[in-house]
């Protein structure tokens, strides 16, 4: 007994000395392997490392398994590196994103159906799990059946939140011995942060916009609440600097209250210079990096010829090359006069379909997904616009749907909610948004609708057809349909 209990010690320091030698060696990889049953002959599954914090700036590892064993090595760790775990398809994976430090030897296992973490640095997983668990414990036992969407903002609920905030706070210091400095710092950042953005899409998504009357009631009882707690976290994260700009929740929440402050509540369409503007004058370093280069992701389909203009006054507050490559190619491949995509995918039929079978024809692509109340609304706009044009033979309407499960796919697109029968209707292949077109344009969110002209390339943005009946999309279409004439007539001569 003594002896297996000496091995045990033996092992326990052999791994602390490792880490102490990587730590000091200045390296810059951690390792993530284990043994999965959950997976079966010739599975593989996806790490995803999540730079900055940024799901926009992301590595992905594939990873191979071989009889349940699997090894990766994530490069590139320079400090705390938010990691998430996607397992295949068949299997529930964590939602949640984890930590990891450079020098990291994390070992995963599974029992019950449960991913297990054990090895050096795995600490901050059981850590994240527990926080999640307690906001998870305490949401659901005062709104069990409810989500943000039909909650009504309030003080009442606001204070709740923050509770549940309080909670996890004094868990993790709790831990704090366990934890590197910098690690606790971003922990707490991200909790407070969390807590003010669910504040946030609490607000934006209830019925604010729509009844002037609980409009005003609402910004009247949040009025001194809201601006109190968020100074406060301003506070904190002016002081953790570093730990400010590896969150992953903090400019989320930046732009979520800027949206409320300076758009919802006093009745303002989102404009990306005067958000540009707003965040040079408040922020700097890499958290202002972030929030330009999130702002302009967001932004990419709805501020047209614009983007150009407004990328090219930026580059003085842009510094690091991820940024930079990032920014330009959001740049090159969304801009009015770029090369569209040239896509092979199947209909209904299975019959194929690529870009280039319409050349000479403007085109009006609709990317969509089965579930997506915006893109049902979208949809009765665009038959509006389709019935419009329904007699000119150079325009064809193509939606793209990023629905994985393919009879699912069917069963929407021959319900007619999503989509019509005088649309080319395309699936992913199974890819999802996985498929390399949806990263071309940068895709972020559904409805999404680009319109490419008789060339190939990319017409400037339209409005959404949600704002304004469509007004703008018509005179992009009906300006690009000339074009296509013309050019017709020009070579008929």
């Amino acid at each position: 007994m003594w002896v297996k209990i000496s091995i045990q010690r033996c092992g326990f320091v052999f791994l602390f000395i490792q880490a102490i030698c990587f730590a000091q060696s200045g390296v810059s990889t951690a390792v993530i392997k284990g043994n999965l049953k959950l997976t079966g002959k010739g599975d593989s599954f996806t790490v995803f490392a999540y730079k900055y914090g940024m799901e926009e700036i992301s590595r992905k590892y594939v990873v191979a398994v071989n009889d349940g064993n699997f090894k990766v090595t994530v490069n590139e760790v320079q400090g705390p590196l938010y990691i998430r775990i996607k397992l295949p398809e068949n299997y529930s994976s964590p939602v949640q994103k984890y930590l990891i430090e450079p020098g990291d030897l994390v070992q995963i296992s599974e029992a019950n159906n449960k991913l297990k973490y054990s090895g050096i640095g795995t600490f901050k997983f059981k850590c994240r799990d527990s926080l999640n668990k307690i906001y998870k414990g305490n949401y659901s036992r005062k709104w069990k059946d409810s989500s943000f969407l039909s909650i009504m903002p309030s003080r009442p609920v606001y204070q709740y939140l923050d509770s549940i905030g309080m909670l996890q706070l004094n868990y993790l210091l709790q831990c704090k011995n366990k934890l590197s400095p910098d690690v606790f710092n971003l922990f707490k950042i991200d909790i407070l942060s969390e807590i003010e953005l669910n504040k946030d899409i609490c607000l934006l998504y209830s019925n604010f916009r729509k009844d002037s009357t609980t409009n005003s009631l609402i910004k009247t009882s949040l009025a001194d609440y809201r601006n109190k707690i968020w100074q406060e976290l301003l506070k904190i994260t002016k002081e953790e600097s570093k730990a400010t700009g590896y969150s992953a929740v903090l400019y989320q929440c930046i732009i979520s209250r800027y949206k409320i402050d300076s758009v919802v509540f006093i009745g303002k369409t989102f404009n990306l210079s005067q958000f540009v503007d707003y965040s040079v004058k408040n922020y700097y370093g890499l958290l202002l990096e972030k929030l330009i280069t999130n702002g302009i992701y967001l932004r990419k389909n709805q501020d047209g010829a614009a983007l150009a203009s407004i990328i090219a006054k930026t580059t003085d507050y842009i510094k690091k090359d991820d940024f930079k490559s990032f920014i330009a190619k959001i740049n090159s491949n969304n801009t009015a006069g770029s090369k569209a995509y040239n896509f092979l995918l199947s209909d209904v039929n299975g019959k194929m379909h690529q870009l280039s079978d319409y050349r000479n024809k403007v085109v009006v692509m609709d990317f969509w997904f089965t579930g997506c109340a915006n893109c049902i609304v979208l949809n009765s706009k665009l038959k509006k616009i389709e019935a419009l044009f329904a007699s000119d033979s150079n325009l064809v309407f193509i939606s793209i749907s990023k629905d994985r499960n393919k009879e699912q796919w069917v069963k929407s697109v021959k319900d007619g909610k999503y989509t019509t029968d005088n649309r080319v209707n395309l699936y992913s292949n199974g890819l999802g948004d996985s498929y390399p077109m949806f990263s071309y344009y940068s895709i972020s969110g559904y409805p999404t609708i680009l319109t490419i002209d008789q060339n190939g390339r990319l017409c400037e943005n339209a409005l959404d057809p949600r704002l304004d009946e469509g007004k703008s999309l018509i005179a992009v279409i009906e300006k690009h349909l000339k074009d296509a004439d013309t050019a017709q007539n020009t070579n008929i001569r």
